[in-house]
């Protein structure tokens, strides 16, 4: 009887990322959501919604919106590499979609 060949899938890295890894991304990702959203009210703008007919051709560009992006941006990335599955980060980065952060979290 011939043998089959099963490819090799990617495994999984030796050491997990503990939850609270997860939690001090999810913790950025909510206190920048927080920054951005507050520095609209305090503009007396409205927020960004992706629901409106018309999107804001500008954004509220400050230095503190833009750090906040900034770590935003990052720790959505961290969070997506960390929990997504390896095949679907690929596909993603052969799509050229990248989100080029380095690391937010410590």
């Amino acid at each position: 009887m011939a043998s089959v060949y099963t490819p090799k899938t990617m495994s999984a890295p030796s050491k997990l990322s503990s939850p609270t890894e997860a939690d001090q991304l999810l913790a950025l990702i909510s206190s920048s959501t927080r920054t951005i959203i507050r520095a609209y009210e305090d503009a007396g703008r409205p927020t960004p919604d992706l629901n409106a007919s018309i999107a804001s051709s500008e954004a509220l560009l400050t230095p503190v919106t833009r750090e906040a992006t900034k770590v935003l941006e990052g720790a959505c990335a961290q969070l997506c590499a960390l929990l997504a599955h390896p095949s679907f980060l690929m596909l993603n980065r052969s799509n050229g979609v990248r989100l080029e952060s380095g690391r937010v979290a410590h």
